[in-house]
């Protein structure tokens, strides 16, 4: 399919984001961004004398990259506000930006973008991206001029590539993709593996007149394949597929399937298929794991509020070429023309009727999923009831308690953290959305949100007696690392009474049928009254007495855990006089 020209971006585009592996003999450097406290021509040498601009900050990184010593280098921007955006227009030269409707943040390889600083971090691990909103736009608010793409990547040279902890928004393309448009030049590709990959990205408010509302992927070489993880899709529109994100392959085929891992889908649209995702030609191919669509939808006669798929020759052999594959995923509430039913939730009628050589759903894997008007992809695994989120109102996509979608979600596709998307270096561990264990006793939940109670400290998925306990056998200050002292709940490097709080405010979260705490107390010979004796102790006493009546309750309570080792004599004696 035609897609848009890239004459005049190329001569105004600005690069963006790629990375190599990292490697022990890697020499990185790193550029510093802060559009707040930065200064137009600064060095970018550290947050002292950062950068003001973006595109000012990648055409430094571009210069490091020139230097022999840098293998690598990677640019760290500081948190931005909604009325004062990074854009895709505005540098040194022109501060109130250019209304060039080409200009974009370009891919590169080598050069790697970081969002969610404060300004004062040392190591990318002590970033937020969830709290320091890091915001990518294509509308200027001094011009109110929006350009085509956000992201633009028109592939030549590419290693693998990642832009992480960033909101990607105000594309307005008249074509395709207006939050990114990824796609790839064949005769002029040379050696490696171009896989760009997004993660803890935010793709919101974007828009294209045809294909792509959020992300456009044309696939013009098989072997690139855009990865996302950990990303959010919403509110983007498209004027026929794809709202959160299209695909097509229509050149060459073959082995260059898109990638979301952990991702949630809420709010896009598409005119004619794929509220979501879309999938177009005959070749597609596409990996869906963990993810969660709700209320995404088409046009009044769209097919495909969830998912499309669009096969370019309908019933023919090479149609099957193409597949899709589904796992641990919810999709609900999406619609289409046709309502709410399965159909709407993934269709494969997009552009042609279905294909049904030799089973209308060969092309599509659907396993340990859950899908609105479950019908033709019935199987043991998959199921059709409603998912029970938290409150869809509250945008709080979280299971809650009587979930059916808990514990029944495949680990396949979860093998590890191989992106390092919380920068911890632990390429082990499996995450959810919200960088929560993903696995829980060998088994993972359906969506992008493993179910999860506040005040769960030893991610059993229950708040009972273990919890309090450990929350007092850990009371004061944690020991380094703040992750070794279990009752940290709200890891601040302090276990006090915000932490014994919410575990009293969550008691029973995840249990079917929880015993009450009076219960959990009276079979320890506490009262009500015993227990407000103590609750009042550690909530006004002076430090000294909330230490000793924090020791004392660890020793009423170890009553309920015959393993739990001696215990340490407390500084003072029982205040209740009863043990």
């Amino acid at each position: 399919m035609a897609m848009l020209s890239n004459r005049k971006a190329a001569q105004a585009v600005v690069v963006v984001a790629c990375v190599m592996p990292s490697s022990a003999w890697a020499q990185v450097d790193i550029v510093y961004v802060d559009h707040v406290a930065g200064t137009p021509f600064a060095s970018g040498g550290d947050w002292g004398d950062a950068i003001q601009y973006l595109r000012d900050g990648l055409a430094r990184a571009n210069v490091q990259l020139a230097l022999p010593v840098f293998d690598e280098v990677e640019v760290w921007v500081v948190a931005s506000d909604e009325q004062d955006p990074y854009v895709t227009d505005q540098d040194a030269n022109n501060p109130l930006g250019t209304a060039d409707r080409d200009a974009a943040f370009v891919l590169q390889d080598r050069i790697r973008l970081y969002g969610g600083f404060v300004g004062e971090e040392t190591d990318r691990v002590e970033r937020d991206p969830d709290s320091n909103k890091t915001i990518l736009s294509a509308v200027s608010e001094l011009t109110a001029v929006g350009s085509n793409h956000v992201l633009f990547a028109d592939i030549k040279l590419w290693e693998d590539c990642v832009v992480s902890g960033f909101t990607i928004t105000g594309g307005d393309s008249d074509s395709d993709g207006g939050g990114a448009l990824l796609t790839t030049l064949p005769p002029f590709f040379i050696g490696g593996t171009p896989v760009p990959v997004f993660t803890r990205c935010h793709f919101r408010d974007n828009q294209a007149a045809r294909f792509g509302g959020g992300v456009a992927s044309v696939i013009r070489f098989p072997v690139f394949q855009p990865v996302f993880v950990n990303c959010r899709f919403t509110g983007n529109s498209a004027g026929s597929a794809g709202g959160a994100h299209y695909y097509s392959n229509p050149v060459m085929g073959g082995a260059a399937p898109n990638e979301f891992y952990n991702c949630l889908f809420v709010g896009n649209y598409a005119e004619d298929g794929g509220g979501a995702l879309a999938f177009d030609d005959d070749r597609f191919q596409g990996f869906v794991y963990g993810c969660t669509f709700f209320d995404n939808e088409t046009g009044a006669s769209g097919f495909g509020g969830g998912i499309s798929i669009g096969l370019s020759t309908p019933c023919s052999p090479s149609s099957q070429l193409g597949f899709l594959s589904i796992f641990s995923s919810i999709f609900w509430a999406n619609s289409d023309s046709e309502g709410t039913d399965e159909s709407a939730q993934i269709s494969d009628r997009f552009g042609n009727a279905p294909c049904s050589i030799p089973d209308p759903h060969a092309d599509v894997n659907l396993d340990h999923c859950c899908i609105q008007g479950l019908d033709s992809y019935t199987r043991p695994s998959n199921i059709g009831s409603d998912p029970l989120f938290v409150s869809t109102a509250s945008d709080d996509y979280r299971l809650s308690d009587h979930s059916p979608c808990r514990d029944r979600g495949s680990i396949a596709g979860f093998a590890g953290d191989v992106w390092d998307i919380d920068d911890d270096d632990d390429l082990d561990e499996r995450l959810d959305f919200a960088l929560r264990n993903r696995v829980v006793a060998a088994v993972a939940d359906m969506g992008c949100l493993e179910f999860f109670c506040f005040g769960d400290t030893n991610d059993d998925a229950v708040v009972d007696f273990v919890d309090l306990l450990n929350v007092v056998s850990t009371w004061g200050t944690c020991p380094t690392p703040p992750m070794a002292c279990l009752g940290d709940v709200n890891q601040d490097g302090d276990v006090d009474f915000f932490d014994l709080l919410t575990v009293l405010t969550n008691w029973g979260c995840g249990e079917p049928d929880p015993d009450s705490l009076e219960t959990v107390l009276a079979s320890i010979g506490l009262s009500t009254s015993d227990w407000n004796t103590l609750i009042d102790c550690i909530e006004n006493g002076t430090q000294a007495e909330q230490e000793n009546c924090v020791c004392w309750l660890e020793h009423y309570l170890a009553e309920c855990v015959p393993s739990c080792p001696n215990l340490p004599d407390c500084p003072d004696g029982d205040p209740l006089s009863k043990h």
